[in-house]
Parts: C-alpha cells; sequence; structure tokens
C-alpha cells in the first residue's frame, strides 16, 4: 500500500506541474513559446529559378515570417565561401505582425557549396527563427536545390520574351533543360560540348521580380529583356541593371511593340549611338531565312509579313564600335538594319527591332531556336567554344581554388601571390625557438632531476613537469604576439578600366580590387576601403584547392559582410556590401576581391606626333613609379613604350612610331623585357603559367585581364579600339598611396594596373572583324516536329557557306 500511495504522490506532483508550467506560458512565458501562437520563420530563396551559377555572384533572398508579433534585429546568412573561409552576411531587417518581409542578399557560392544557414536574430544576438538547407541533409535541414553551384551558362529572360520555348529547340532530345553533369567531378556539359547553346540554361522571370542588387547579374551571361516591361520594373531593379551594363553585362532589347523605353537602355557615353524608326510590315529577308534554318524565303515555315522596327546606327554609335545585322533595305543600302549592337559604358547592348517569334509562321520550335541563336551571338560571342583556348570551367575532385574558369582561377592566384611579399622571419627567430626547446628539455629532464633530489621532492616531478608545460604553452601564445616577426600588411592590387574624354578626364571608371591583409597580432579587424563610390560588393578568394579525401580547413570565425543600402556617387541609394570583422588568428592571410567603382585620378590624352603617337599621362600621385607602359591603337596592336616625366612637372610623356619601324621607347621596354626573362610585354610573373597548358599568361598585366569583371569589361574596350577612334593606354604603377585601412597591420603596399580607354583625335582605319559570330543552325527532320540534330558546332554552317551571307562592320553587307 506504501507503493501504491508513492506513485500517486507522485503522479498528482507531475499534474500539478504541467498545470503551472501551461498557466505560466499563457500569462508571461517566452512569446516564441506561448501556446496557441504561430512561432515566426525563416525561408531562403536561391538564384534564379533555383539556379546560381558557381564562383560568380548571384541573389538570395531571406524572408522572415514574424507570425503574429512585430519584429526587428538583423539577417545572418552563413555559408562556406572558399577552401579556407567561411562568410556571414548580415542586413538589418523590420517586419510588423502579420506580414512578412524579404531581405535581398548578393553572393559567390562555391561548387558542391555543402550548406547554406539563416537566422534572424534580434538586436541583442538572440536567434529567432532559422533555416539550413544542406546537400547531405539530417534533422530540420532542408536540401539544396539541385541546380546550385553548377558551371553552365545562364541567359535570364524578363517579361514576355518568347525565349524559354525557342530555347528548347537548342537542347537535343526530349529534355525541358539542357543535360547536366554531377556536380564537382567529371567533365563539365560545356567542356562536353561543342555546341554553346547546347550547354546554355534559360530562366524567366517577371520585371516586378528583379534583384536591385547590381552585382546580383554577375552569374547571368546575358539579360534579354523585352521594353514593354521596362515600365514594371522598380526604380531600384532598374538602376541595378543598368549598373550591371555599364560594369560589363550584356543586354538584349527586345523594342519592337514598344514605345521610346529602349533610349534610356542605350544612352552612354556622348549621346545615343542609334535611332529607331516606327513600326512597319515587312517579309522575312534573306538573312532571316538563312538563320531560321531555311534557304528558301517562300517556305511555308516563314511569315509573309510581320512588324518590325529599323534602327540605324548615329555617328556616334559608329565611333562607339556599334555595328548593324539583318538589313532591312529591300535596295541593299544598309542603311536600316533589324539588330544593332554594340558598347553602352563598358557593357553590350544589342537592340532588337522584329520578334524571333513574329518571322514564323506556324509552330517550329527547330527553326525558333535558330533565330533566337543568332540574335543572341553578338552578345554571347565572348563565351563562344574555341580549340585550343583552354579556358574551359573545368570540375576537380575536391574544393577548387576561387574563380569560375581556369583563366580566372590563374588571375586570382597570380594577384594574391603578388600580394603575398611579407618577408619571412629572421634567422634568430629559429635559434631563439631552438635555444627554448633546449631549456625546457634541461628544465625537465636533469635540471628536475638534481634540484627536486637535493629537496628530497623527486616524487613530485610530475607536478613540476607539468608546470614547466605549462609555462612554456603560455610564453608560445604570448611571445610571439609581444614580438611580432612581422609588422603585418596591408596589400591593394587595383585593377581599374577607364573611359576618358577628348580633355583627358575620366568620364567612367570601374575597377576590381584584390586585397590581403596578414595579421600581425590576434585579434578582430576592421577594413575599410576609402578609394571606390561607396557601392562595391565584397567576397572572400583563395587560391588554395583541396581534394576530397582532404577535410576542409577553415579559419575559425567566418569573415563579416554588412549588406544594405548606401549612397553611390551621384546621391541615388544603392544596395553594397562592406567588411565589418575579420577574424585574425596570428600570422593569418585573409584575401578578399572587391569590386565597383574607383577612380585613380589620372588623366590621359594622345594625339599625332609625325608619323607615330604622342601619349600624355597626369595624376600620378608622388612616390609613385610607372613600373609598364603599353599603348594599343587600331590594328597595330600593344606596343610598349616608357614615359618620361617632364622636369618639375606633372606631365609623363611617352611617344610610340608608326606600323613601319620600332621607337627608342620600343627598344628600352624590349631590353628590359630581355633583361627580366620576360616572355610578354609586362612584368613576368615566373613560374606560375607552368601548369596551364600553352601559357595562359607570361605577364602580370596579362593576367589579370581576366580578373573578375575585368575580363567583362575587356569586350567592349576592344570592340570601341577595333572602331579606329580610341585607343587603350595601359600602366602599371608601383608604390601606390594606400586607398584602405585597418586595424591589423602596420605596413601597407599597393599596385594599381590600369587600362585607360583613351580617345583619338584622328581616326585611324576601321579594322573591326568583317564577319559577326554565326552560330550554326540546328537541321530539323521534318518541319513542325520540334525535333532535330545538331549541325556540328557553333562555327560558321559549313553546309552552305557558299551562299551564306557575310555582314560587313557598320551594317553593310
Amino acid at each position: 500500500m506504501c507503493g501504491l500511495a508513492r506513485v500517486a504522490r507522485l503522479l498528482a506532483l507531475l499534474v500539478i506541474g504541467l498545470a503551472a508550467t501551461s498557466a505560466w506560458s499563457r500569462q508571461g512565458g517566452s512569446p516564441e513559446m506561448r501556446q496557441g501562437r504561430a512561432r515566426p520563420s525563416v525561408g531562403i530563396t536561391l538564384g534564379w529559378g533555383e539556379y546560381l551559377p558557381a564562383e560568380r555572384f548571384g541573389p538570395i533572398w531571406v524572408t522572415i515570417d514574424p507570425a503574429d508579433q512585430t519584429l526587428e534585429g538583423t539577417i545572418h546568412l552563413t555559408f562556406p565561401q572558399d577552401a579556407v573561409q567561411d562568410v556571414t552576411l548580415v542586413a538589418p531587417f523590420a517586419a510588423a505582425a502579420g506580414r512578412a518581409t524579404t531581405v535581398e542578399f548578393a553572393a559567390a557560392l562555391p561548387p558542391d557549396v555543402p550548406i547554406i544557414r539563416a537566422e534572424a536574430r534580434r538586436p541583442n544576438g538572440r536567434v529567432i527563427a532559422s533555416q539550413t538547407l544542406a546537400r547531405a541533409i539530417s534533422r530540420d535541414e532542408q536540401p539544396l536545390p539541385p541546380g546550385l553551384s553548377s558551371y553552365d551558362d545562364l541567359v535570364l529572360g524578363v517579361g514576355d520574351t518568347g525565349l524559354l520555348a525557342a530555347a528548347r529547340g537548342w537542347w537535343p532530345g526530349l529534355l525541358a533543360t539542357p543535360t547536366r553533369e554531377p556536380q564537382g567531378w567529371g567533365p563539365s556539359s560545356r567542356s562536353a560540348a561543342t555546341d554553346l547553346f547546347e550547354s546554355t540554361m534559360v530562366v524567366e522571370v517577371g520585371a516586378r521580380a528583379l534583384p536591385e542588387s547590381w552585382i546580383a547579374y554577375d552569374g547571368v551571361r546575358c539579360v534579354v529583356l523585352d521594353a514593354r516591361s521596362s515600365g514594371a520594373m522598380s526604380p531600384a531593379a532598374a538602376r541595378a541593371l543598368r549598373d550591371w551594363v555599364w560594369d560589363g553585362g550584356r543586354l538584349v532589347l527586345l523594342i519592337e511593340g514598344s514605345g521610346a523605353e529602349w533610349a534610356a537602355w542605350v544612352r552612354g557615353l556622348g549621346g545615343s549611338p542609334i535611332e529607331v524608326g516606327e513600326a512597319r510590315t515587312i517579309g522575312a529577308t534573306a538573312e532571316m531565312a538563312h538563320a531560321a534554318g531555311r534557304r528558301d524565303t517562300g517556305s511555308a515555315v516563314l511569315a509573309p509579313a510581320f512588324s518590325a522596327r529599323g534602327v540605324r546606327l548615329t555617328r556616334t554609335g559608329e565611333a562607339l564600335g556599334w555595328r548593324g545585322v539583318w538589313p532591312l533595305d529591300p535596295a541593299g543600302s544598309g542603311v536600316e538594319h533589324a539588330i544593332a549592337e554594340g558598347p553602352v559604358g563598358l557593357g553590350f547592348v544589342a537592340v532588337v527591332g522584329v520578334r524571333p517569334d513574329d518571322i514564323l509562321l506556324g509552330v517550329d520550335r527547330v527553326a525558333a531556336g535558330n533565330l533566337w541563336r543568332q540574335v543572341l551571338a553578338g552578345a554571347m560571342e565572348p563565351f563562344k567554344p574555341e580549340p585550343g583556348k583552354d579556358d574551359e570551367p573545368d570540375y576537380w575532385y575536391g574544393q577548387q581554388a576561387s574563380g569560375d574558369t581556369m583563366r580566372s582561377r590563374h588571375a586570382i592566384t597570380v594577384g594574391l601571390d603578388h600580394l603575398a611579399d611579407v618577408p619571412p622571419p629572421s634567422g634568430r627567430a629559429f635559434f631563439g625557438l631552438a635555444a627554448a626547446s633546449v631549456l625546457l628539455a634541461l628544465l625537465l629532464g636533469p635540471g628536475d632531476a638534481i634540484v627536486l633530489k637535493r629537496l628530497r621532492l623527486r616524487q613530485h616531478a610530475w607536478l613540476t613537469g607539468l608546470g614547466w608545460i605549462a609555462l612554456a604553452s603560455v610564453l608560445a601564445y604570448a611571445v610571439p604576439g609581444i614580438l611580432r616577426p612581422t609588422d603585418g600588411r596591408l596589400g591593394r592590387l587595383n585593377v581599374v578600366d577607364q573611359v576618358h574624354d577628348p580633355s583627358g578626364a575620366a568620364v567612367l571608371s570601374r575597377q576590381s580590387v584584390l586585397t590581403g591583409v596578414l595579421s600581425a597580432r590576434a585579434g578582430r579587424a576592421s577594413l575599410e576601403a576609402d578609394g571606390g563610390d561607396g557601392a562595391s560588393w565584397w567576397r572572400g578568394v583563395s587560391s588554395v584547392q583541396s581534394f576530397s579525401f582532404e577535410p576542409r580547413r577553415g579559419m575559425g570565425s567566418p569573415v563579416v559582410l554588412a549588406v544594405g543600402a548606401v549612397e553611390a556617387g551621384d546621391g541615388a541609394p544603392v544596395r553594397a556590401s562592406e567588411p565589418v570583422a575579420l577574424p585574425m588568428p596570428l600570422m593569418t592571410f585573409r584575401t578578399l576581391l572587391e569590386r565597383g567603382g574607383g577612380d585613380v585620378g589620372l588623366a590621359a590624352v594622345i594625339g599625332r606626333e609625325g608619323d607615330g603617337w604622342r601619349v600624355s599621362l597626369t595624376g600620378v600621385p608622388d612616390g609613385a613609379a610607372i613600373g609598364f607602359a603599353s599603348v594599343e591603337v587600331g590594328r597595330e596592336g600593344q606596343r610598349a613604350v616608357v614615359f618620361e616625366r617632364e622636369v618639375g612637372g606633372d606631365l609623363w610623356v611617352a611617344t610610340v612610331g608608326d606600323t613601319g619601324g620600332s621607337s627608342v621607347a620600343q627598344r628600352r621596354q624590349a631590353e628590359r623585357a630581355r633583361i627580366s626573362g620576360g616572355g610578354g610585354f609586362g612584368t613576368p610573373i615566373g613560374s606560375q603559367s607552368w601548369a596551364y597548358p600553352g601559357g595562359i599568361a607570361s605577364t602580370l598585366e596579362e593576367a589579370l585581364a581576366n580578373l573578375p569583371g575585368s575580363r567583362e569589361r575587356g569586350d567592349a574596350m576592344d570592340r570601341m579600339v577595333r572602331s579606329g577612334r580610341w585607343a587603350i593606354v595601359r600602366v602599371r604603377l608601383d608604390d601606390m598611396p594606400m586607398d584602405a585601412s585597418t586595424s591589423a597591420t602596420r605596413s601597407e603596399r599597393r599596385t594599381v594596373l590600369a587600362r585607360l580607354l583613351v580617345p583619338l583625335a584622328e581616326a585611324v582605319e576601321d579594322v573591326r572583324p568583317a564577319e559577326r559570330w554565326s552560330p550554326s543552325p540546328r537541321v530539323p527532320t521534318g518541319l513542325g516536329t520540334g525535333s532535330g540534330s545538331s549541325s556540328g558546332g557553333d562555327g560558321s554552317d559549313e553546309a552552305g557557306a557558299a551562299d551564306a551571307p557575310s555582314f560587313g562592320a557598320g551594317g553593310e553587307e
């Protein structure tokens, strides 16, 4: 009976405790735990339709649902950035009760990113809600989408473009998407295919769903925009898309059926490059029939009439290197075209006055895909496969170094090697460590044995041994931080692209910057950059690569980047990121990449001097030195020069001869290259190129032209030079004043590599390529069936090479 009474009392106490806990929760318990109320939740939306190319920035949206509470705090988004660093992006949020709010991030994810975690935190740091996406999921985790962090090319359609339906004609078989290889190993789908479009993903989004961060478009090869949808964009989203184009992005603009919306997208340097006529009814031209894969314009697959708007090049457009495609004038004058394309800022825009789907009568998936291939050819030309290019996005058995292609990884590695120039500790440090080790051995061995024996305390030898070891451990931790074998080092390597006006002033300046911070002591360091426009985006980079069987190496706490709205150079609010805290264990080398605007203060002018050219450069800071320079004018190509400073002035002058002979400056530069062992123009990079077939680049300047951001802007610069009205002045400036500061170092070093696009007062021969890239059309097996096989690559159409038209530069056939 006593046992039963004891059990009854225990049950009664349990019931009373549960009742009390329930009453406490109803009256005043934790808000997240109150019974009958929904808890806040967090959701993550990745990329473009859950596609997010690896090693290139893309949008990530985090949504916080506050349920029936009013919340404010910060969103923390954490993921591995590279082989050695994690990153946490932090942005503020505020959510009213019953209304979810979304925070936009932009991030570059590594291949096979294993985990992404989002947390909503109160101002005091307490976690309100969280969500985790992982490849190997466990409790309370969601699977990462399969289309994440691949190397496939991605084309984005905005509005009613019809691109996605037509793109199914690119892909062989019955699949709705390209064939994708497994993530992280084996050959990529792009490298296995000879046709660029067979491995190109297409995603369509609405104009209201576009991100407001310009860097979010970094993972997109080109954007196809229906001009009729541009009015539905938010002002911030329209600004972000324009900024991306000016930074090297590629836009295809469909203007048929729209008003004057096109003008805002092509307005660039010196006025509008094109004029657009009114809509009129035309029939399919021979060029359009050829692009669709049909030789006969009377074929039933082509519409007898459709609406189109003719596009004409202005003098500004011709000076910027624009060209016309698909002439509309039956007489062949080449004045009006269905497509005009060329540089805008440091990017590329193609204006299309006809809708490819309207050219066809009925449904022909393959023909529609062929037409779109030709429409996109100008924008996609820099990414076409080329034999021996050695720039495929190869996969790796493990964590690859930062960069989406072999060339970009090579550029990052060479740049980081340039920054890692801290001298090693002196020989005194080695002898000091050796002496300390000998002293510890003497204390543990003969020292304790003799002293403790005389004191008759040999039984406590274990205690003194622990004491000596503890003292040595404390000294090993404290002494390096006190003695500081190095002062630490802040290094910056700016790769700057500038466009100048006839007076020499810079009217557009964009940069990609590698930053290296070597800590002199343990702690958390700050990093502030003051040389940009305030609208920069940062990410961690690394040259470390590992194998799949190696454990991932980390540096402890992640790098913290703040994301939010800042004021751009023109006063408009834009989204950007900046470093907040860099966890710096002792003698740690933190490396980051910054992309945005940044003027180095240089002014350049080039003009004729006799049979050659005279280049004038001002704005070089005192104490800085020009280590290398070259000038590229028209078909003459890049020619090395040497700048000489005028006595008592700020003017640096260089001369370059014509193609008939070598100038004194060229001979002096060639002698420098011969002495230093360089294989090309610029500063030799030594043995870095040995691991790459054919040697991707033999100089620092050549390698860093492939840095993310710089490579995208290079295509527009080359087009403008080929117009015969621009020149590129390349200079390397050493010992430049620092444009950033950090609390972790005492010494600093900055190098600037500048590509200055300078207008010519006297135009040279037009040397633009005579033929536009023409992807081979797919040949259908039957009309309207939608099936077909590839015609064999992205080169010229060999089957119809004899009757294929050649489109001349500037619109002439």
